[in-house]
């Protein structure tokens, strides 16, 4: 029977948050795409008062900066630097079997993705406009993306820094919690 190790990115196998991370790169990099950080930060805001949905706010995000820039150089010449955030723990015990699935723009970690010669599922977003063409890869629609690829294959180990991943941790023959280098078995609940 065929099994793989899923994990996710940000938090998990990247050392921080990539999305914003790349942001940062490009706001450095940019002078134009910093005319939409007000209403990235004031998105932002109402987002963590729980006012709109992240898919609001990350849609925001993309769209202040995205439509402003050549997406595929920018992602290159951000991985150029920031490879060496891939955790040294993950690059020990990587095979070409394991799927990464993340929240995280697939336009960002796919190219991260074919570095480490490994499978990708992330969120779907328009590189030149910044529109979510998908749902958000969070959750319960990482299951079902997971199942729509691979069927009833089965996840041998799930690696994961949040309980936001719990609906693939369930799944899983073996989930860990990553804290920092860390990996703990899955908190029960």
């Amino acid at each position: 029977m065929f099994r793989v190790n899923v994990f996710d990115f940000d938090k998990t196998i990247y050392d921080g948050d990539s999305t914003f991370a790349f942001y940062k790169f490009i706001l450095k990099r940019h002078a134009r795409a910093r005319w939409g950080f007000p209403k990235v930060l004031g998105t932002g805001l109402l987002y963590s008062l729980r006012v709109l949905k992240r898919d609001t706010f990350k849609a925001v995000l993309y769209r202040s900066f995205l439509p402003h820039i050549d997406v595929p150089f920018e992602v290159g010449l951000f991985w150029g630097t920031h490879e060496k955030n891939i955790k040294q723990w993950y690059r020990d015990m990587a095979q070409p079997s394991d799927l990464i699935s993340s929240a995280s723009p697939e336009f960002l970690v796919e190219p991260i993705g074919k570095i480490l010669k490994v499978r990708v599922h992330a969120s779907k977003v328009d590189i030149k406009t910044g529109n979510l063409l998908e749902p958000n890869n969070r959750g319960e629609e990482k299951v079902r993306r997971f199942r729509a690829e691979f069927g009833n294959t089965e996840i041998k180990q799930f690696y994961s820094d949040s309980l936001a991943d719990t609906p693939l941790a369930k799944i899983a023959a073996e989930a860990f919690m990553v804290h920092g280098n860390q990996r703990n078995p899955w908190p029960k609940h």
